[in-house]
């Protein structure tokens, strides 16, 4: 996330992985590399262990650079790792067919 996104390390280690201000910041960095109008970057924890976060399995936050600004969700999604990760792809797609169907 952080090379390829070109992200500051102080966001992620002040923020943590899974936060809006990370999910943030990997959707402009993501804008800046493919130079679309909209983008948008997800991070969470899909499972099947939490790793080092301290939010519960199925944490999810979504950042959506548009041309008429940030948008930003976050989400707690149950099941297992395919049923999260599943669930995961369902929003954020919504949250594309949302914002297109109401600009």
């Amino acid at each position: 996330k952080l090379q390829s996104l070109g992200m500051d390390t102080e966001i992620m280690d002040r923020y943590g992985a899974v936060s809006p201000e990370t999910a943030q910041a990997m959707a402009v960095g993501l804008q800046g590399i493919c130079q679309a109008d909209i983008v948008l970057a997800e991070t969470g924890i899909a499972g099947p262990i939490r790793g080092r976060s301290p939010k519960p399995l199925g944490s999810t936050c979504f950042a959506m650079y548009t041309p008429t600004g940030m948008v930003t969700e976050e989400q707690c999604f149950e099941g297992g790792r395919e049923t999260i990760q599943a669930k995961i792809t369902e929003h954020a797609l919504d949250m594309i067919v949302r914002y297109l169907t109401q600009s």
